[in-house]
């Protein structure tokens, strides 16, 4: 809320219950020889990375699966890698039916009452303040396991949960341009540059930023406008202007680059 100070907790905070983050199971629990080519869906890493956007091709028999239900996946869990590419994480789609984890990953049930899954998602991705308590926990080494205990303790920012929602909208919707590669804002304003953005977007956008900005320090606030404008301005320049005029940036363009940078005073 613009004006306010949101709210700071670590994620055990937004769980119902202490057991809702939780790693996969141990080696000795699971075998390749329980692997199956149909049944209950087996989760790890590669999909993960993409959101699974890509299907397993391992599975296990319901047998096996009801063995190891204290690690199942279901919509709108939270799901992390946590070896390797360590902090990766995406939300457990709506339409998947229910599966397992690997060992190389880590489970955050959220309660949906205290957060929006998919504002955690982007939050755990992009703050600089959360990749940083990450890399601590994970100790820094090459092939690092996060410890389940101490990720319990990472502390995020929570908005109300209406904010949230809104917020986790706006950046979907920016997501699905499939134009930026790491950076959900450059999908967003590039998205803006070539679709003039409606009053409604861009008041909410503005109430997102300084929103945000209350919980930033002078340093990280600043870093945050050169960057958002940067990318604005370049995104400008290479599309050509709203109406095509060569590399130059139209009054249209002007007129909400200059909303953006005043979204920072």
């Amino acid at each position: 809320v613009v004006g306010m100070k949101w709210e700071r907790v670590p994620l055990s905070a937004l769980c119902a219950n202490t057991d809702d983050i939780r790693c996969g199971p141990f080696g000795t629990q699971l075998n390749k020889a329980e692997f199956r080519e149909e049944g209950v869906p087996l989760w790890g890493i590669k999909q993960v990375n993409v959101g699974f956007a890509l299907q397993t091709k391992e599975f296990l028999e319901p047998k096996t699966a009801k063995r190891l239900s204290q690690y199942d996946l279901i919509p709108g869990d939270l799901v992390m890698t946590r070896k390797g590419t360590v902090g990766n994480c995406a939300v457990y789609p709506s339409n998947f039916e229910p599966g397992i984890m690997h060992s190389d990953l880590l489970r955050m049930r959220i309660d949906p009452k205290r957060c929006d899954s998919s504002f955690l998602v982007y939050q755990l991705h992009y703050s600089q303040d959360v990749s940083r308590q990450l890399s601590l926990i994970s100790g820094g080494a090459i092939m690092p396991g996060i410890n389940v205990g101490k990720l319990k303790q990472l502390e995020v920012i929570v908005p109300p949960l209406a904010e949230q929602k809104r917020i986790a909208a706006i950046l979907d919707a920016a997501a699905k341009s499939f134009f930026a590669k790491d950076s959900i804002d450059f999908a967003l304003l590039k998205q803006w540059m070539e679709h003039r953005p409606s009053r409604e977007l861009l008041d909410a956008w503005t109430h997102y930023i300084q929103g945000l900005c209350e919980t930033l320090t002078a340093e990280q606030k600043n870093n945050l406008k050169n960057e958002l404008i940067s990318h604005a301005r370049q995104i400008a320049q290479a599309a050509g202007g709203l109406l095509g005029f060569g590399s130059k940036i139209s009054d249209a363009e002007h007129r909400v680059l200059d909303r953006l940078e005043s979204m920072f005073d």
